[in-house]
């Protein structure tokens, strides 16, 4: 199987948290930390006053109450976060974080969720990953951040050879359309690659390679696939234009 992303851009990918534009948005003017929206609007009004860096949020917070739930929540949110921003640090084991800090609370909010369902694709634990997508759907989510569980669930399914159930995933990943990001298309591309629909997979490429906010690492893992859609489809021509046209070293290490 063609690995959908680069190693080098995997924890990045997973670091970044497609809340914040969804989360900002609202009108309250005031979070109550205890009700389902106020913890995650507690969570975006920290990171958006200390500039998304964790550590920073976690002296504002000091010491966790495991009485208060929704603080608790919030506390282990930023706690996590900050191990997922170090990309040297060890991840902590999730079922173990969970038993024992959340002994008596459950989740509230959303974003906390979805940080766990990170850390457990990150340490390759994709049948667990896939079971906290499934239950995170199950509840109301912006859409963006559906589209972001939906991408984790379906690179999930890929590494657990399970090719049917991430066709299943990211043709409803692709039905999100504009709120897709280039590494989103680019999966979705692997994946009709490895499926041998050649055709398909360079329909999304284009999408991706179209995308308004491209990056040059985006750029170079989406011309890598291109390259091998044209080998597959033995289309030499093309490949040869594509080479000439772009900077062979850099589409070659993506």
């Amino acid at each position: 199987m063609v690995n959908p992303m680069g190693s080098r851009l995997l924890r990045n990918f997973l670091a970044f948290l497609a809340f914040a534009s969804s989360v900002y948005d609202t009108t309250a003017k005031e979070s109550v930390v205890g009700s389902t929206q106020g913890v995650d609007l507690r969570i975006a009004e920290l990171d958006r006053k200390h500039n998304g860096i964790a550590s920073e949020a976690l002296k504002e917070l000091g010491e966790p109450s495991m009485s208060d739930c929704g603080s608790l929540e919030v506390w282990a949110y930023f706690h996590l976060l900050s191990f997922v921003q170090h990309p040297d640090s060890t991840l902590p084991d999730v079922p173990k974080f969970e038993r024992h800090w959340f002994q008596q609370c459950k989740p509230q909010g959303y974003m906390y969720p979805y940080l766990l369902t990170s850390i457990e694709f990150l340490q390759g634990h994709f049948a667990a990953a896939i079971e906290r997508v499934d239950a995170l759907i199950q509840g109301e989510l912006p859409q963006q951040v559906r589209a972001e569980v939906l991408n984790i669930k379906g690179v999930a399914q890929m590494f657990s050879n399970l090719p049917e159930g991430a066709r299943s995933t990211f043709e409803e990943l692709a039905g999100h359309g504009d709120l897709l990001s280039p590494q989103n298309w680019n999966n979705i591309a692997v994946l009709f690659l490895d499926l041998g629909d050649v055709e398909r997979a360079q329909q999304y490429i284009q999408k991706g390679l179209s995308h308004p906010a491209l990056g040059q690492e985006d750029r170079a893992l989406l011309q890598f696939n291109q390259l091998l859609s044209f080998t597959l489809a033995e289309d030499s021509a093309a490949g040869s234009a594509l080479i000439n046209a772009s900077a062979l070293d850099t589409v070659l290490l993506a």
